[in-house]
């Protein structure tokens, strides 16, 4: 992965996985000193998501997980130049899915409410908690079925979660911004 980067660090991050099929998947962003792409993951056995900005972490779940996880592409980018706040990642321990959240306080009510649920992962990426000119509203449902919450960026997928899948979804609103 470094050795790629190196070749490739002044044009653009690239990084190519060949699956067993044959096919690949291209990961990364086009300016890898500034950006971080979001890696979207699917667990269709769980109903649940996962979102990396980790190279390493989304070409493991690639290679090794891929019975289990389906990737679904770059949900955002994360600019490092310019998203500060520190997004929070728990591990759920009785659904196997992830928790992220850009409260300060709502991650220390995680912690002291649900030791033996949640295992807090540290911060899963940088994002900003107010919103900026030219950036990504990032909103939050609760999976009401099995616990777990669901993020998107796009406010289509947004408006059809909530017109299709209410009866499983709640709409929890914002849950952060991405600053471009």
């Amino acid at each position: 992965m470094s050795r790629l980067r190196s070749v490739l660090s002044p044009l653009a991050l690239v990084l190519v996985t060949v699956l067993a099929a044959g096919s690949f998947v291209l990961i990364g962003s086009e300016k890898a000193e500034a950006c971080s792409a979001v890696f979207r993951f699917y667990n269709a056995d769980a109903g649940t998501h996962f979102y990396t900005t980790s190279d390493e972490e989304a070409n493991k779940i690639i290679a090794s997980y891929a019975d289990v996880y389906t990737y679904e592409g770059i949900a955002y980018s994360a600019n490092v130049a310019t998203n500060f706040d520190p997004l929070y990642r728990f591990y759920n321990k009785a659904n196997g899915s992830h928790f992220y959240t850009a409260s300060a306080s709502e991650k220390a009510a995680v912690e002291a409410t649900w030791p033996g649920v949640y295992t807090y992962e540290g911060v899963g990426f940088n994002i900003s908690t107010t919103e900026v000119a030219g950036g990504t509203t990032v909103y939050r449902f609760y999976n009401k079925a099995n616990s777990s919450h669901f993020y998107t960026s796009s406010i289509e997928e947004r408006d059809a979660v909530q017109a299709r899948w209410s009866a499983t979804y709640a709409y929890e609103g914002v849950a952060f911004y991405v600053a471009p």
